[in-house]
């Protein structure tokens, strides 16, 4: 998050709590992906410790929580949408 922009522009208030969600919800996939990159590179130290189905739920979770993120923007894309009408 940008702490640093309402000392630059403090005059300047933006309701962005949709996309602060969509920013955590973006955030929450690093941490599976960051485990798994881990993983790979161990494994590239010591190809005998690749554990194949430590890495395989690291990638599953990761496109989980992608999916997660995808409903929430097509979420607020028909909010949008819907409050149109």
């Amino acid at each position: 998050r940008d702490h640093y922009l309402a000392d630059l522009v403090p005059k300047c208030k933006v309701d962005d709590k949709a996309l602060r969600k969509t920013e955590d919800l973006l955030l929450d996939v690093t941490g599976p992906i960051a485990m798994c990159n881990e993983m790979v590179l161990q494994g590239q130290e010591h190809p005998a410790n690749i554990d194949l189905s430590a890495i395989m739920g690291c990638l599953t979770k990761s496109f989980q929580l992608l999916g997660n993120v995808n409903d929430h923007i097509r979420n607020k894309r028909r909010a949008q949408v819907l409050s149109k009408i």
